[in-house]
C-alpha cells in the first residue's frame, strides 16, 4: 500500500526533480518488449525534462538492481540544461502484478507528472506523444489511452471475451460510481502527482486505474479532476491479452 504523503522517493527534491515520470511495467526479460525505453523517449515533449523507471513485475525473489537513487537523481538535475534527452532508464524489480509494478514505479519516482503504460502492449506512438502532451498541458487531468473512447478502433472480440469486458465497464459505472470514463481499466494513463497526494492505494491485482479514479473521485468535488480519454486504433492481437 502506497501512501502518496511520502510523493515519491525524493519527494524532498521535488522542486528538482524530473517533470515527466514514465513507468514501464513488464513482465519481458531481455528487452522484447513493445515500449522500449529508447522508443519511448521520443515521445516526451521538447523542453520536458524527465525519467525513465522499467519495472520488472512476477519475479519471486523481488531483486531490485535499481542504481543508487540520490546518485540517479544528480545525473538528472546536472543534465537538465541539456533536455535530458540522454537519461538512461533504471531499472527495479517487484513480485506482484501490474498494480504493484506502477506503485513501485511511483514509489521510485520523482516528477510532478507521472505516465505509466504497459512496457509489453503496443500503443501507438502518436497515441503516447499525444497522451504526453496533454498530461503536461492539463495538469488538473487523469489522461488516459482508451480502447473504447469515440475514434477507437479494435479487432473484434471473442464473444465471451466481449461480454465479460462489457460487463466490467458496467460494474464500474454503476456499482462504483466512476461516470463518463469509457476505459478505466485502461493500462497506460497519466496524471499529476497532487492528485493522489494523501490518498491510501493498495496498488493489487491489474487493475491500478480503477482503483485510482475511485478514491480521486471520492476525495475531490465533482469536476474538480477531469477524465479526458485519447482512442487509438489497435491492430495487434497482443491486446486480447490484456483485457
Amino acid at each position: 500500500m502506497l501512501n502518496s504523503d511520502t510523493e515519491g522517493a525524493n519527494a524532498n527534491k521535488i522542486r528538482k526533480s524530473p517533470s515527466l515520470s514514465i513507468i514501464l511495467p513488464t513482465q519481458i526479460d531481455g528487452g522484447h518488449s513493445y515500449q522500449l525505453p529508447a522508443n519511448v523517449k521520443a515521445i516526451v515533449p521538447n523542453d520536458v525534462p524527465y525519467e525513465i523507471i522499467v519495472v520488472h513485475y512476477s519475479r519471486e525473489d523481488g531483486k531490485n538492481n535499481d542504481l543508487d537513487k540520490d546518485e540517479v537523481s544528480e545525473m538528472t538535475i546536472e543534465n537538465q540544461t541539456k533536455l535530458v534527452k540522454s537519461v538512461e532508464p533504471r531499472h527495479v524489480y517487484v513480485p506482484g502484478q501490474f498494480a504493484a509494478a506502477v506503485m513501485k514505479g511511483i514509489e521510485n519516482s520523482s516528477g510532478q507528472f507521472i505516465l505509466a503504460m504497459d512496457a509489453d502492449f503496443p500503443y501507438p506512438e502518436e497515441v503516447l506523444t499525444n497522451l504526453a502532451k496533454e498530461l503536461i498541458t492539463s495538469p488538473n487531468s487523469i489522461i488516459i489511452a482508451s480502447r473504447y473512447a469515440k475514434g477507437s478502433s479494435m479487432q473484434r472480440l471473442p464473444f465471451m471475451r466481449s461480454t465479460i469486458s462489457k460487463g466490467a465497464r458496467i460494474i464500474v459505472e454503476h456499482g462504483l460510481k466512476v461516470k463518463d470514463v469509457k476505459d478505466p481499466l485502461s493500462s497506460c494513463f497519466g496524471f499529476s502527482r497532487h492528485h493522489i497526494k494523501g490518498i491510501q492505494i493498495k496498488g493489487t491485482g491489474n487493475e491500478i486505474l480503477l482503483e485510482m479514479l475511485v478514491k480521486i473521485n471520492k476525495e475531490n468535488e465533482p469536476n474538480e479532476v477531469t477524465v479526458k480519454e485519447i482512442p487509438f486504433e489497435q491492430k495487434d492481437t497482443t491486446f486480447l491479452k490484456k483485457l
